[in-house]
Parts: C-alpha cells; structure tokens; sequence
C-alpha cells in the first residue's frame, strides 16, 4: 500500500511541474466572477468516491476560462476586465482499508489579465499574467456500525503575491433506515498577502493606511438531507462565515467627486455572510432527474442575494448522459459601492468593485458524459501489476453574462480513470 500511494503522489507531482513549466512571468489577480465560475465547475464535476475498497479513484480536470467586461475595480470602475484562465487538476482517491479513504486534490491555473496590468499605469507584461497552484489531502473514515463517517482536511495554495493554508473537518449521520442524514462541519482559512499598491499611490501614507497582511476566514456548515419517497429526495443547508484582517484589494482604484487622484479601496475589516441552501432531486423516469437548487444570501456589508439552479440530466441509452443546466443569480449593492468619481471625500468606506454592486447574472450551458460498463479502455503503467481503466469521459460548456456588460465562457474537459 505505501508503494502504491507513493506511486500516486508522484503522478501528481510530475502531472504538476509540466503545468509548471509551460507558465510566464506572474503576478497577481484577484477576480470574484472568476471564483465563483471556478467553484461551480468544481462543485459540478469533481469525482464521488470510489464505490469498490480495492480501486483507486484517478481523475483529471482541464478547463479553459475566457472572460471580458469593462468595469474594471483596478481603474475605479472602468477599463477592461479581460482574462483568460488555463486549469489543470488531478483528484485521487485512495482506500487505504475497509473504512478509510486519502484524497488528494492538486491543481494549477495559469491566466493573464489585462485589468490587472494596469496596476502600474504603464501596461507591462510583468502584471499582466500569474499562476497559483493548489494542494488538499482530505482523510475520510467511515463507521458502518454506528452509521456515521468523519474527515478531516488540509491544504495549501499560493500565488506570486499571496500564500494560503486551510484546515477542515467534518462529521455525518445516517438515521437506521439509511433515508435521513446530518451532517456538520468547519474550515478555516489563513491567508497572507503581499500587499501590492498602484503604482502613483506608493509611499509610506499608502503603506501605513494598511495595518494587516493577513486574512483569516472562518466558516461552519451545517447540512440535513432526506429520502421523502422513491422519486423525491432534498437537503437544506445553512452556513456562517467570518472574515477578519485585509478584506480590501490594495491595487483597487477610486475615484472621487472632488479630486482627480485615486486612492485604495477601503472595506470593512470584518465581513459576516449567511448562505442558506434547499436542493431537491426529482426522480421523473429512469431516463430523466430534475434537480433544483436555491439559496439566499445576505451579509454584513449590506449585500442580499438570491441564486436559482436547475439541472436536468437525460440518459441516452446505457452509457451516455446528456445535461443541460442553467444558473440564474440576482444580489443588491453593498452600501459602499458606487461609480466612477461617485464617491466622496467624506465616505469612510468605498469601492467601485461591480462584484459588490446590484446585477443580475445567467448561467448556461451543456455536460456530456460517457461512461461505458467496461470502461472505454483498459492498460498498465509500466513496472505496476495494477490494471487501469478509463472509466468515464466528460466535456462541459457554460456561459456567463451579467447585467453589466461582463460576458466569460468556459470549457472543461474532465477524464476519470479506475485502478486496480
């Protein structure tokens, strides 16, 4: 088992300098639109646990990202917002014995940015491009006497200007009749930043208005879910999070009624957010499920939302699924935001970030999948007795516009494979 797993560590390890290699100079980026599109892909295609104790899980996700817009927060509100985004992740899944599990998530995005490049006003290719790579090891063991499983987790992510680690854990529940589970669990996040200032704005009166580096997040879910009959089955959720320390972008420019400089954004140190989530899953045929999701939002900068997803896969015969799906999210400005030379002097916070204004946004877009009984095709790495499979082939397309002119496509390519 120690020689198999090290096997697959350093297949994550190889798989991880080639995306490496391939990258130019970096710097940073930081754009909410982006994340949440990168959340959704991930939330929609990663890999479930393997079902069979003797196979390992291995499964690689590659993602091309295109977005453009002209409300960019690192020139006060206007500018472009173009960025292109290259990702490339492997997820294994390991059982090291009749109820545990390793996982092991590690990935690598390469973008370029020209929002970003006007950090400096002369536009120079070194702001104009990063890369950020991403590790998580997740163990999982499961109690099938009492019904119950827990994980706990790690990670780690950095970019050229920020480093990031994170610490989770969790528990679930199942009632005797296996039809209602709960579930809770708790991360943490601690992120340090280097703190990076337009370039007319450096100078001690800029540094000094910044007191911290640092960013804490702390976040606890609680989560019930239900069989209610042979077709319908639903969850709710609730989430808390807290956020202390650098909440502004210290490269975000704002304009002023009654000046023609800039200064940096200024935010809250502190943020609360309360996410609350329903999804129901509706068996209609064997052929057909209808899956919804809504959730509310609302937090402490004034920001109410509301999110609605639907999801209907379709099979086509035995091994090949079809999915059309469609996200529609509408939210109300923090009270800090306003326009290009909106803002005055005597506001205390202010940012013209559209990612904290009032918009509407739609998601759309099409999943294939095919995942034959025997798998497309079976092979061996060399010097290893173990058969490998490729079990499933999967390709996403989803479109992104929001109310504000911003437009971003995405493409992904995910591939799950079986070893055994």
């Amino acid at each position: 088992m120690r020689l198999q797993l090290k096997f697959y560590l350093g297949l994550i390890f190889c798989f991880t300098c080639v995306q490496i290699s391939s990258a130019q100079e970096v710097t940073q980026v930081n754009d909410p639109a982006l994340n949440e599109t990168n959340k959704s892909r991930e939330d929609s295609l990663s890999p479930k646990k393997p079902t069979k104790l003797n196979e390992t899980e291995v499964n690689f996700l590659f993602t091309y990202y295109d977005q453009d817009g002209n409300h960019s927060p690192v020139t006060g509100g206007i500018g472009t917002e173009a960025l292109t985004d290259y990702s490339s992740t492997v997820i294994i899944y390991v059982p090291l014995d009749s109820s545990s599990r390793l996982g092991v998530n590690a990935g690598v995005n390469y973008y370029t940015s020209a929002s970003t490049d006007r950090i400096d006003i002369d536009m120079s290719s070194a702001s104009s491009a990063d890369i950020r790579g991403q590790m998580y090891v997740t163990y999982n063991q499961e109690k099938p006497n009492k019904r119950s499983r827990w994980y706990v987790s790690g990670g780690l992510s950095s970019e050229s200007d920020y480093l990031s680690t994170s610490l989770g854990a969790g528990w679930s529940h199942e009632s005797a009749d296996r039809n209602r589970e709960f579930g809770i669990a708790a991360q943490i996040f601690l992120d340090r930043w280097q703190l990076i200032f337009p370039d007319e704005l450096r100078g001690d009166s800029i540094a000094t208005a910044v007191n911290t580096d640092r960013r804490n997040s702390y976040s606890l879910s609680l989560t019930y879910s239900q069989v209610l009959s042979r077709r319908l089955q639903f969850s709710i959720s609730a989430d808390w999070v807290y956020q202390s320390g650098l909440l502004t972008t210290p490269f975000h420019r704002v304009y002023f009624q009654e000046q023609e400089s800039a200064r940096i954004e200024r935010l809250p140190g502190t943020r609360f957010k309360f996410p609350l989530g329903l999804r129901v899953h509706y068996f209609l045929s064997d052929f057909l499920i209808l899956k919804f999701n809504y959730r509310i939002y609302w937090d402490s900068w004034g920001i109410f939302a509301n999110t609605f997803n639907m999801e209907t896969p379709i099979k086509l015969g035995n091994y090949f699924t079809i999915y059309p799906f469609y996200r529609y999210h509408k939210q109300s400005a923090t009270e800090y935001f306003a326009l290009f030379k909106q803002h005055r002097l005597s506001n205390h916070f202010y940012t013209s970030d559209f990612d904290l204004s009032s918009f509407e946004s739609h998601k759309y877009g099409l999943g294939l999948r095919y995942s034959p009984l025997y798998g497309l095709g079976r092979f061996k790495f060399p010097n290893q007795k173990h058969v490998t499979m490729f079990k499933a082939l999967e390709l996403r397309y989803a479109n992104y516009t929001r109310i504000d002119g911003l437009d971003a496509f995405l493409m992904s390519l995910a591939m799950t494979f079986l070893i055994r």
